[in-house]
């Protein structure tokens, strides 16, 4: 009897949700949004019809979805606006909504507040789905002038787009206090901070997820023009792009201060600039971020082109490309100051410049980086400048033009792809490092320094792969495979730099021809066994190839 009665409740109390669920219109039921927002109760459903409503509005912690006709469609999101008008923040959640407090497909716009001028959370979660935040404000000293995230707020943020805000701090958004919202596939441009982060600022142990962003075109008076993390917030930032942003002082693309090490991973960094250091990524004051997979390409500062690390932050830096970076002072690609000993292996750097040392790298007062499995190649005035005797880096398995001491190091051309690409300048987003044929970085690198959770290199391919037709020079791994230099990995079946190199040896003599006789007529693996054509089979064409580079050494 307990039993069916508590169905019988059950199938009651769904019903009576069932029917409080409703869907109100506005302007058709209630003229205003906030009328609909305080008739409603949770589960119904706000359709705002499109047109421009002059008003501030407040979820009044219901967990309700509010949106426009069709959230999918741009041009009806562009249609359906909230203009406060400068009146205050347009959207409030401030009673404890939860991710089924949804707010989609809305332009929200004309906000004017302390902190949040678009939205402002404070300890609550809600969702936002593709809505446009435009031209908010939270000035002249305020945080998040698109949207503040306050007091372990952390919201879903999805297809949103963060335009032309503006605040003090995080001119498109402010996270603080224990706020981590997870961002993905929003677009911050053109939002600019009077201080610091003009298109996010994390501070105060607040670490969002932020992946598939871009953020471009954004500007801070001080610091991170692109995003700043302080006082011990460590986003996961993944497959975002950094383009065009500005800082005036440090952290043109992102800023890391004060203990925070983010995890940035499969990003590129591209054209932003900060007047003093790090024009791609700055990390000052203890910060050690965990760098993989990134590209820095053409950034500007005048320390520290690409990355400029000081006051003892030590990044961990893997499968990274530094190209065409510059400085207007020291460190094109990456300048290391005061206690700041980089981990930096399999990455390339080339065509960097530097105005006066350390096109590649510039290291003084006591920054000691570790450089393993790079190559360090084409860049000016000089590929590793150490200022005093304080700075002592360990180089190894790293092929560095001009030469540098240290274990299993050569100075050799590297052999890329195409090392200037179809603009024929170096250091440009559309160069070709990989390595072609030939390369020495083949199978040269040392497998034991290798991250120990690095597996893929920056193409996303197997980081430990056999050249079979490569003589082994590097170190191997527990498992006998070895690496390459530099950010990616050769294929294992790669051509032998000359054909007719049966055994991997580098000389085309007497030894290959046995190996091809004794596989003769047989199907092998392309470029194995005396394959010198890579057809599959060793048969007279192979014989051929091999007698015409008998003798030769490469």
């Amino acid at each position: 009897m307990h039993r069916f009665v508590a169905a019988c409740l059950s199938v009651i109390l769904g019903c009576c949700a069932t029917t409080h669920a409703a869907i109100i219109n506005v302007p058709a039921d209630h003229a205003t949004i906030q009328g609909a927002i305080t008739a409603s109760v949770n589960g119904d459903e706000i359709i705002v019809a499109p047109g421009t409503y002059n008003e501030t509005i407040n979820l009044m912690g219901k967990a309700i979805t509010l949106r426009s006709i069709d959230p999918n469609d741009p041009a009806v999101v562009a249609a359906t606006i909230i203009d406060a008008l400068g009146a205050g923040t347009v959207v409030t959640c401030n009673s404890g909504e939860g991710l089924d407090t949804v707010i989609s497909g809305l332009a929200i716009t004309g906000g004017s507040a302390i902190n949040g001028g678009g939205m402002y959370n404070e300890s609550c979660s809600p969702t936002v789905m593709n809505c446009d935040f435009t031209g908010n404000s939270a000035e002249p000293f305020g945080k998040g002038g698109g949207m503040h995230n306050q007091n372990n707020s952390s919201p879903i943020v999805v297809d949103c787009t963060f335009t032309t805000n503006s605040a003090r701090f995080g001119g498109g958004m402010f996270n603080d206090n224990n706020s981590n919202p997870n961002m993905t596939n929003c677009t911050f441009t053109g939002n600019a901070a009077s201080s610091n982060g003009g298109g996010i600022t994390n501070a105060n142990t607040s670490s969002p997820a932020v992946s598939d962003c871009t953020f471009s075109g954004n500007s801070a008076g001080d610091n991170g023009g692109g995003i700043a993390n302080a006082n011990t917030s460590s986003p996961a930032v993944s497959d975002c792009t950094f383009s065009g942003n500005l800082a005036g002082d440090h952290g043109g693309g992102m800023l890391n201060l004060d203990n925070s090490s983010p995890a940035v991973t499969d990003c590129a960094f591209t054209g932003n600039v900060a007047s003093i250091s790090g024009g791609g990524m700055s990390n000052f004051v203890n910060s050690t971020p965990t760098v993989a997979n990134c590209i820095f390409t053409e950034n500007q500062a005048t320390f520290g082109g690409g990355m400029k690390n000081d006051s003892n932050s030590s990044p961990t830096v893997t499968n990274c490309t530094f190209t065409g970076n510059s400085a207007g002072n020291g460190g094109g690609g990456m300048f290391n100051s005061s206690n700041c000993s980089p981990t930096v292996s399999n990455c390339t750097f080339t065509g960097n410049t530097a105005d006066i040392n350390g096109g590649g790298m510039f290291n003084s007062n006591f920054s000691n980086p570790i450089v393993t499995n790079c190559i360090l190649s084409g860049s000016m005035p000089n590929e590793v400048f150490n200022n005093g005797a304080s700075s002592v880096p360990v180089v190894t398995y790293t092929n560095i033009q001009g030469g540098y001491p240290g274990l299993g190091n050569i100075n050799v051309d590297p052999m890329f792809v195409d090392a200037d690409g179809a603009d024929n300048i170096v250091g440009t987003i559309d160069d070709d490092l990989r390595l072609m044929p030939g390369s020495p970085c083949i199978d040269a690198g040392d497998s034991t320094a290798v991250p120990i959770n690095v597996t893929t290199d920056l193409d996303g391919n197997e980081r430990f792969v056999n050249a079979v037709n490569y003589a082994d020079t590097g170190v191997p791994d527990g498992t006998g495979r070895i690496v390459d230099m530099g950010a990616y990995e050769a294929d294992a079946l790669i051509p032998a730099p000359c054909p007719g190199d049966a055994n991997g040896d580098g000389v085309v003599n007497l030894d290959d021809l046995q190996v091809l006789l004794f596989n003769f007529g047989v199907a092998v693996a392309p470029f194995t066994n005396g394959d010198a054509n890579g057809d599959g089979v060793v048969n007279l064409d192979d014989l051929q190839l091999l007698l015409f580079n008998f003798g030769t050494s490469c």
